[in-house]
């Protein structure tokens, strides 16, 4: 594929961008509008039969987008402030948020939807829900139904004989992967004493080394605890700009990485395993605040 722009092609993709934009802006607008004009009857006055086919045939509006509206009204009726949020974040994210908001955090779910990227909110949301699951003593992992193929349900079978284990294969499983993990171990590194360390120095530049070492921590996945997305940051706990080296660096997924520059992570300076969200005694550090300001400023139209 060739990836060469000419400048026409440039300029027309920008005008499309700035337009998309502009359409999504209406639409949030629009959507905003629906339940006082179906709580008026507008649309009965003007000769329609119902609320979808007034919003279908004059504002162009999706059936599902409506329904989704109607559905959130009896929540916004509670939280004002989050049906301003409509015009200006979404029907998406405010339907995210209805799922958690709470009195006492309404004011910091607003400033997450407005703040974080769509899949940032949806993974917050997220471990605020297995939270809240946990926290009542409910499982947060859903059952998986696992089909063998022959291969695989021979191999197995002889290492359910080998290990004598004599209960279901569930159970069975569940121990025969308990018993490889332990074989696999956990890696600890010290970052800042392993050979030709490029802990210090003041560059941002971290070596393949040990970038190596940190895949092989985490198994390429994220290691903020329940998270089984890929890893694809490498994050500094301790702010790059304020220790300059990379003595302590974690193996994150894109969203938790916009989470932990958000200050919704608590203990970020203990063990990975001890992160958790925390929605009430959140706060920016000035470093995270500066590069919200600058994701802001990106997401501008130019």
């Amino acid at each position: 594929m060739n990836s060469v722009l000419t400048k026409f092609e440039r300029g027309l993709h920008e005008r499309f961008s700035r337009l998309g934009e502009s359409y999504k802006d209406v639409q949030y607008k629009l959507l905003k509008l629906i339940p006082e004009i179906e709580r008026l009857k507008v649309y009965e006055k003007f000769g329609f039969v119902s609320i979808f086919d007034y919003a279908i045939k004059i504002a162009g509006l999706s059936l599902s987008s409506v329904k989704r509206v109607r559905r959130l009204d009896e929540k916004l009726d509670k939280f004002p402030r989050l049906r301003e949020s409509i015009e200006k974040v979404g029907i998406n994210k405010v339907e995210m948020v209805s799922r958690v908001i709470t009195e006492k955090t309404k004011d910091l779910w607003i400033d997450l939807a407005e703040n974080l990227t769509k899949r940032g909110l949806e993974q917050v949301v997220k471990d605020e829900v297995q939270k809240q699951r946990k926290e009542k003593g409910l499982s947060i992992y859903k059952e998986q139904k696992v089909v063998f193929t022959k291969e695989a349900e021979k191999i197995f079978n002889r290492l359910k004989e080998k290990m004598g284990l004599k209960g279901s294969n569930k159970s069975s499983l569940e121990l025969i992967l308990k018993n490889f993990e332990e074989t696999l171990g956990y890696v600890e590194v010290d970052f800042a004493d392993s050979k030709n360390s490029d802990s210090t120095g003041g560059t941002r530049y971290i070596s393949v080394k040990n970038k190596k070492i940190l895949k092989k921590r985490s198994s390429g996945t994220c290691e903020f605890p329940n998270c089984s997305s890929a890893a694809k940051v490498i994050h500094h706990p301790e702010r790059f700009s304020l220790v300059k080296n990379h003595n302590n660096i974690v193996h994150l997924c894109s969203e938790h990485h916009e989470l932990v520059h958000n200050g919704v992570i608590e203990n970020e300076l203990d063990s990975v395993d001890s992160w958790r969200t925390n929605l009430i005694n959140n706060k920016l550090s000035f470093i995270d605040m500066k590069i919200r300001q600058k994701r802001i400023e990106a997401r501008a139209p130019g």
